[in-house]
């Protein structure tokens, strides 16, 4: 199984419930770790990134793509969680707006992937550039995109809501994975992209909800006490690697949700720096 991940590597730095720590971060890190922990397998990371990355490759078992660093600095963000909300900062934002150039190397990369990925951290990517990726995909390639970049806009180093523009992204992909707390009204937005592609939405405490046409699937899971989460950065990312893997094995919707909403709720109970 070939899997690639485009999309916004970065450092963080976190500011969790009962933990703070700097670490690797993104949908790219986490989903990653995810496979490699649980599922044995390796992924292919396009992103553009610093030399001050350069270190941290090899302690974390990572391959990126280009192999040599695009700029001097990584993209950092410091992430604070307060009552179940997450407050954060951006910095080094010029690294995130170089989009990697489609030369052979990388065609021949994507030729082979079976799960592809497409999580971005920023909304820099524009959607000529992913059709022309995603036409280096295989057919039967499972195409996963999570959009929480494409609801961010920065102001200075501050992170602020940004409406969702690229409804034209949608159609490309199997599934849109995202969170109820990437929109005040992503339940609402979920069900009219809905009729373009199917959608899953994670609810944290409660569970998930599928989407497709006139379909909706429901799947619950036992709730956390919040006084015993450790860490939620990157359940999310963890949840949509756990379903793309049991998904692309069975094909079956409502025990795919199960799987992924297992795995993410035991990610709760340690920092995602110890993935």
């Amino acid at each position: 199984m070939n899997i690639s991940i485009l999309g916004n590597i970065c450092i963080d730095k976190n500011f969790t419930e009962k933990t703070s720590y700097l670490s690797v971060g993104s949908p790219c890190f986490f989903i990653t770790k995810i496979f490699q922990k649980k599922f044995n397998l390796s992924t292919t990371i396009i992103s553009s990134y610093g030399k001050d990355f350069n270190r941290l490759i090899n302690q974390h078992n990572l391959t990126l793509y280009p192999e040599k660093p695009t700029n001097k600095l990584t993209l950092i963000y410091h992430n604070k969680i307060i009552n179940k909300k997450r407050y954060q900062k951006v910095f080094n934002q010029k690294t995130a707006q170089i989009l990697i150039p489609l030369n052979l190397a990388l065609k021949k990369n994507l030729k082979k992937t079976d799960i592809f990925f497409f999580a971005p951290l920023t909304p820099f990517y524009k959607k000529n550039y992913i059709k022309a990726v995603l036409s280096n995909i295989k057919k039967n390639a499972l195409k996963i995109f999570l959009p929480q970049g494409y609801f961010r806009k920065f102001i200075r180093h501050k992170v602020k809501e940004r409406n969702f523009y690229e409804k034209g992204l949608l159609s490309f992909f199997d599934f849109v994975i995202v969170s109820h707390q990437d929109h005040k009204n992503m339940l609402s937005l979920a069900k009219r992209w809905a009729k373009r592609t199917q959608i899953i939405v994670t609810l944290a405490e409660k569970g998930v909800i599928y989407f497709y046409k006139n379909i909706s699937i429901y799947e619950s899971v036992k709730a956390v006490k919040p006084e015993d989460i450790i860490d939620s950065i990157g359940a999310g990312d963890i949840f949509a690697a756990a379903f793309a893997y049991q998904f692309y094995q069975n094909k079956d919707i409502k025990s795919s949700l199960k799987f992924a909403n297992k795995i993410a709720r035991e990610s709760l109970f340690y920092p995602s720096k110890d993935l």
